[in-house]
């Protein structure tokens, strides 16, 4: 079968790149092509398949798992050679790409801080995760930080939730002492010595060592107006607890966190600082100082 021409534009008509593919080359391999010429993770590209010129058909955005003779494929005539053709539009989330870098910089160097080896799976071979399931994990953690009121993610929580989904070094994100995050954890509810969502908050890590430490997203700002702190969401914060923590009905909740700065639990939770103001700043900080931040962070 003669391999299909494909050619990918940015959104504003300007040429990016032109690729050769086959029926079964994924949407995600195109991608991983496209980021190694315009110098992007694969992660940060955005293939979408364009409207009809007349608005018959809206344009769309194109899951990695599909495969190109699913998107709209079509033969440009009836010449012996037959050659097909794809055209594609291109848009680079910004967001997602610095996202990605720093998973992967983030996680040799913990490795190599244990002396630990680290396996880099090229883009190209990556397994593909269909957009339905990050979407469906955005929908399942933003069903309990907000409830029936509803809301949006913050987008540097929408990015890190979705890399910690799609790239393989996000199944399993630790500095090997007081922080460790499981993908498997973010779209259930916060349990004893497993990270995941409350109303408000998003809980990243529960480690035991003498104490439990606890790294937590403020995604709303309730948080920070508890403790006298401008209410900007994405806020993480860490603290400690003991065990008796998990026998308080409302653990880990705003309404918990409230008692404890009432010098109501003083026994059970220390009062949580605020280490850093958004989650790419927080594993930004993690990298440099080689574990997580436990710091307080300055607005001024």
């Amino acid at each position: 079968m003669a391999p299909i021409q494909v050619t990918v534009r940015y959104m504003t008509g300007e040429p990016a790149c032109e690729l050769e593919a086959d029926d079964e080359t994924t949407v995600h391999t195109l991608a991983a092509a496209v980021g190694d010429v315009v110098k992007q993770p694969v992660f940060a590209i955005r293939l979408m398949l364009p409207g009809s010129p007349g608005g018959g058909t809206a344009t769309r955005v194109l899951s990695p798992h599909e495969v190109v003779k699913e998107v709209g494929v079509r033969s440009e005539g009836a010449a012996v050679e037959a050659r097909l053709a794809l055209e594609l539009q291109l848009v680079v989330v910004g967001p997602l790409g610095e996202a990605s870098k720093l998973l992967q910089e983030l996680t040799k160097a913990m490795n190599r801080k244990f002396n630990l080896p680290t396996a880099r799976i090229p883009d190209r071979h990556v397994e593909p995760i269909a957009s339905k399931q990050v979407q469906e994990v955005l929908d399942a953690t933003a069903a309990i930080v907000y409830g029936e009121r509803g809301g949006t993610f913050p987008d540097d929580v929408s990015a890190w939730i979705e890399i910690l989904e799609r790239s393989p070094e996000g199944e399993h994100v630790s500095d090997h002492g007081l922080f460790r995050l499981r993908r498997s954890d973010l779209s259930t509810a916060v349990t004893a010595m497993h990270g995941g969502a409350i109303e408000h908050l998003l809980y990243l890590s529960m480690v035991m060592q003498n104490e439990i430490t606890v790294f937590f997203v403020d995604i709303t700002g309730e948080l920070a107006k508890v403790f006298g702190r401008e209410p900007a969401p994405s806020g993480v914060w860490v603290a400690t607890v003991t065990e008796q923590a998990f026998r308080i009905p409302n653990m880990f909740s705003v309404a918990f966190w409230q008692e404890v700065q009432d010098s109501k639990h003083l026994d059970v939770a220390s009062q949580p600082i605020c280490v850093a103001p958004d989650l790419s700043s927080f594993f930004r900080l993690m990298l440099q100082q080689g574990d997580a931040p436990r710091r307080s962070y300055s607005t001024d």
